[in-house]
């Protein structure tokens, strides 16, 4: 558990050092480890953002706060940080970065809602430099495969054999359904959840994955969600497009929805390789194969949901 005495210390020294608050209290997380650990001093009303340095290091985090920082310039409706600086602290490989962003509400919003905040994510003027979708979100397909490879207990020869062909299938499809695509901006990750309210404007937050390329990106993940999730709403995608008023490739959306699910599959070896992952693997790989529901969730995975 990263919540230790010697943890929290640094990262009250690192925000101090930031200039943040007096004598900060990150002593409650708000989630379990996803990307980041997600902590927050309610007091000072912060939100640490904190991942190990490994995973990303403090140059590209500096990078994406700095598109965060413009996008919100330019009139998105995103969190902006709190300070644009991102914190290091730690030694050698338990190096952590750590981003300060504003406590905000997480109370659930409608499709509408959510659709509304996406058009004026969409309409803002992207900040120069912003990955491209298929490569942000898709761009380490290859790294995924290679960590279900070395898993402690090899998969069968056909379960690997399963996954490659699916890799190579959706991003084949996806590749060439892109081709000629309107490039503006994306959140990236938009789901339920990554929504929060702020001052009483309904912001989007958690964007690591902020990049661009078509709408239909932004209106996948529920869809996968809704068609995947074991306890999800099978109806959340449907209620999602029914809000949305402006015109969708519906093929360009569901091969991004097919692409989503197989990271699903493959994402599955990269989470320290326990057994009962292993076993994720092969069971996803049947439940796709089938168009059937994933038995359960593991990991970061959480069920998402809208309001009614």
């Amino acid at each position: 558990m990263i919540c230790t005495e010697s943890f929290l210390g640094q990262l009250q020294q690192a925000a101090q050092g930031l200039g943040l608050a007096d004598n900060p209290d990150f002593s409650e997380m708000l989630q379990a480890k996803a990307v980041n650990w997600v902590l927050c001093d309610r007091r000072a009303g912060l939100v640490a953002r904190v991942r190990p340095a490994a995973d990303k290091s403090p140059e590209a985090v500096q990078t994406n706060l700095d598109w965060v920082v413009a996008a919100t310039k330019a009139g998105a409706p995103l969190v902006g940080p709190v300070i644009d600086k991102v914190a290091v602290f730690g030694q050698g490989q338990d190096r952590l970065t750590a981003t300060f962003w504003p406590l905000g509400d997480n109370r659930l919003i409608t499709p509408q809602e959510m659709v509304e905040v996406l058009y004026q994510i969409h309409d803002t003027t992207p900040p120069p430099g912003l990955g491209d979708w298929i490569d942000v979100r898709h761009g380490n397909f290859g790294a995924k495969l290679s960590q279900l490879e070395q898993l402690p207990q090899p998969l069968p020869a056909e379960v690997m054999a399963g996954c490659r062909r699916l890799v190579d299938q959706v991003m084949a499809r996806l590749k060439q359904l892109l081709e000629g695509a309107e490039a503006i901006l994306l959140h990236g990750d938009s789901h339920a959840l990554n929504f929060i309210r702020l001052d009483g404007r309904l912001l989007a937050c958690d964007l690591d994955e902020i990049c661009i390329g078509p709408a239909e990106a932004d209106l996948s993940l529920p869809i996968v969600h809704a068609e995947k999730y074991p306890g999800a709403d099978p109806q959340m995608g449907d209620n999602l497009l029914a809000a949305w008023g402006r015109p969708i490739n519906h093929k360009l959306l569901r091969a991004m929805v097919d692409a989503r699910v197989v990271s699903k599959l493959v994402n599955c070896g990269s989470t320290g390789g326990q057994p009962h992952f292993r076993q994720a693997v092969i069971e996803r790989l049947k439940a796709v194969e089938e168009g059937r529901r994933f038995p359960s969730l593991h990991g970061e995975e959480s069920v998402t949901a809208f309001a009614v």
